[in-house]
């Protein structure tokens, strides 16, 4: 098959796809959106075709847009959508909006203030990634999946608050966060995944909540852990280099044996 023909076949696959499932592109307002005519739904998405043009600056997203007289509601910012905008200083997301998709603030190196709103349940695969001015994050009591990478080399952040209803902390998550010092985790948390918090040297005291059962490799690698809290009645399982320190391990009341009988749990000094 010569190039012309293939890439002219390849189109037309890409455009098939886009119409079997609904969506098609447009710019409202300076923001291109995919509209899902089905289910009367907008996603957010980036310039797909040539000349390419990147967001800037201030960017405040609505919860509704209208196309052809038809009112389509945000509810998504999707795959790659403000990915390298390296001018993009802030972005406002409105209260309908429920997946930050994957790559969606992939290397946007001035974003410096972002809220995720209410009703926001998923921040997908390295969706913050490379964001190393973000100074701070807040999550939503409604979010319950972190992704792999989602914050992974944002070096500005300095403290994070995961809310309740967040059971696991997916590798990568936080990792190479050089000034994050202060992670609350919540209660509902069973897993911290490999490298989660890997290379937060500034990191020096991580409370671990009481349903945890395990931790994963390197989770806490080139942490300076002077202290672990452990509220778990059982030890969770941890391997050989989940810590990079062995300091203080505070555990619960009566809790003490089980966890020196423990090999990897009872190289730390007990209490």
């Amino acid at each position: 098959m010569k190039t012309k023909d293939f890439h002219r076949t390849l189109l037309l696959i890409m455009t098939l796809i886009v119409s079997l499932s609904g969506y098609s592109q447009t710019q409202i307002d300076g923001i291109f959106y995919q509209l899902n005519s089905d289910k009367k739904e907008a996603k957010v998405t980036y310039h797909n075709k040539p000349p390419y043009r990147k967001y800037r600056g201030e960017i405040s997203i609505p919860s509704t847009v209208t196309h052809n007289d038809t009112l389509y509601t945000v509810t998504e910012i999707g795959y790659r959508a403000f990915c390298g905008c390296n001018l993009l200083t802030s972005v406002t997301i409105p209260n309908t909006m429920k997946i930050i998709g994957e790559d969606a603030f992939y290397e946007c190196d001035s974003l410096r203030t972002i809220t995720i709103p209410e009703g926001v349940t998923t921040i997908g695969e390295h969706a913050f990634q490379n964001c190393r001015t973000l100074p701070s994050v807040t999550f939503p009591n409604s979010l319950r999946n972190i992704e792999k990478g989602a914050f992974e080399n944002c070096e500005a952040l300095t403290s994070i608050s995961i809310p309740e209803g967040v059971t696991s902390i997916s590798k990568h998550a936080f990792g190479f966060c050089y000034n994050l010092a202060s992670v609350s985790l919540p209660k509902t948390l069973t897993s911290i995944d490999d490298d989660a918090f890997s290379g937060c040297d500034k990191l020096n005291l991580i409370t671990l909540p009481k349903n945890l059962t395990k931790i994963g490799n390197y989770a806490f690698d080139g942490c300076n852990l002077k202290k672990v809290i452990c509220n778990s009645i059982t030890p969770p399982e941890i391997s050989s280099n989940t810590f990079f320190q062995y300091n203080d391990l505070y555990v619960p009341k009566g809790c003490k044996n089980k966890y020196k009988q423990s090999e990897l749990w009872s190289k730390f000094k007990i209490h």
